[in-house]
């Protein structure tokens, strides 16, 4: 009979919360920060992101005071959303902490017989030492079944944690997920942090933060002030200033764009919608696409354009079709692609990179929306214009416009609320696009290099 298989799992060995440690006096500042217009029309909901890192990698209490240190500067995080006397939302500035998770693995067995159809369904996994050895794959970091790795041989003998799990849908599987700290029922948190150790000497980090608080940009800039503050650097000062750089201006001009529709709608009819029954049936699809092949998109894209079309334009347009031809729409169907787009270097004067907080609004193609027929049997050319226009019409006017709405009152008088949900956007029959490219976290080195 065969041996059974080890299969690894992140145990929790400890649970604290971290709070901000001052190297003096207790900084005089005010007792909570305002939301501004930009944090209240964003997600309402935790954001989880995953760092894996090669051995060597310093010690979990480093790490803890480095987080302690860099806390002090970026109080928000270990702070909590309230109300100030008026009621308006606010971060409070507490120090109340975050939750600080530290983890390891530890082996179960099962029957070769139960995991063989798992590992042939999906072909990637995570190894226990994938951090020492292998490249991302098509699906995630690890091996396809088939695979050997060049240390311990066929991937059939090694210890897995599998990535994702479900019949068809690929959806992450609770091994995956537990590699960050649970992102539901945690609404009083603003910021958490899981330290899971690997066998080999590897980390991986988990972090989730509450989207109202920074968007990726901003968490961006805060994972790379802890990763400094760690290696007993001087971290780089943020800037806090949630009001001045957004204040509406006079007279406000209300009618310049169209925003309801767009980042608010009218209660009701949001509040009507139903739940779309296809949000459970998600593929999650990790790809890799070469130089090679971005090269020549781009360069269809580009055929015949008086300016030629960007890596990022080319590959949206190159995506927006072949998900829409995938999902076997009706020609006569419309379908929108959605871009979120940063406003720190769109806005005049421009915003410092070191904005702490939300800057980030959307990009849409003009109405009428586009024709699932013009999408699909036009040139790549079609959809790369589209993408090009809706994004470059995202800009400082356009800006200035949205703070001038969301700060005018009418918000209020139309009972309107923000269009931003997660499950929205990318169900049929829309994409919907985030950029990371340009984030700051590619620098984010604990002190034994960056992160795979």
């Amino acid at each position: 009979m065969p041996s059974p298989i080890k299969i690894l799992k992140v145990s929790v060995e400890s649970t604290s919360i971290v709070k901000p440690k001052y190297a003096g006096n207790l900084p005089t500042t005010t007792p909570h920060v305002p939301l501004s217009v930009f944090d209240k029309v964003t997600y309402d909901m935790h954001i989880a992101s995953i760092y894996a890192f090669r051995a060597p990698t310093p010690p979990n209490s480093v790490m803890q005071n480095g987080l302690t240190r860099v806390f002090s500067e970026y109080r928000e995080f270990a702070g909590r959303l309230g109300e100030d006397a008026e009621g308006n939302p606010v971060i409070l500035l507490n120090d109340e902490g975050v939750r600080f998770v530290e983890a390891g693995l530890v082996l179960t067995f099962v029957r070769p017989e139960h995991v063989k159809p798992i590992i042939n369904l999906f072909n990637y996994f995570l190894c226990y030492n994938i951090i020492e050895s292998y490249p991302c794959t098509p699906l995630g970091l690890g091996l396809s079944s088939s695979s050997t790795c060049p240390k311990t041989g066929p991937a059939s003998r090694h210890q897995w944690i599998p990535l994702w799990t479900g019949r068809c849908h690929f959806k992450p599987s609770s091994a995956l997920l537990s590699l960050h700290p649970e992102v539901h029922g945690v609404a009083e948190l603003l910021g958490q942090v899981q330290l899971t150790r690997f066998a080999c000497g590897s980390l991986v980090v988990g972090f989730t933060s509450h989207h109202r608080v920074a968007d990726a940009h901003a968490a961006s800039n805060f994972l790379i002030a802890w990763s400094l503050a760690t290696r007993g650097l001087d971290v780089s000062l943020a800037v806090h200033d949630r009001c001045t750089f957004f204040t509406p201006r006079l007279p406000p001009l209300l009618e310049e764009f169209e925003h309801r529709g767009v980042e608010f709608a009218p209660k009701n009819q949001f509040a009507a919608e139903k739940a779309d029954p296809l949000k459970d049936n998600i593929v999650v699809h990790k790809a890799h696409f070469t130089k090679e092949f971005l090269t020549k998109l781009k360069a269809r894209a580009s055929a015949g354009a008086s300016k030629p079309y960007s890596t990022f334009e080319s590959l949206m347009a190159h995506l927006w079709r072949v998900v829409t031809k995938a999902r076997r729409l009706h020609e006569s169907e419309t379908t929108h692609v959605r871009i979120s787009v940063n406003g720190r270097r769109r806005m005049n004067p421009r915003l410092p990179d070191e904005y702490f907080g939300n800057v980030v609004l959307w990009a849409y193609p003009p109405p009428p929306p586009a024709k699932v027929r013009e999408v699909v049997d036009s040139p790549l050319r079609y959809a790369a214009e589209l993408i090009r226009d809706a994004v470059a019409r995202v800009n400082d006017a356009y800006f200035k416009s949205f703070i001038d709405l969301a700060s005018s009152g009418v918000v209020d008088k139309e009972e309107l609320v923000p269009t931003a949900d997660a499950d929205k956007w990318v169900l049929c029959p829309n994409v919907d696009v985030d950029g990371w490219l340009r984030l700051p976290s590619y620098d984010l080195d604990f002190g034994g290099g960056i992160f795979l």
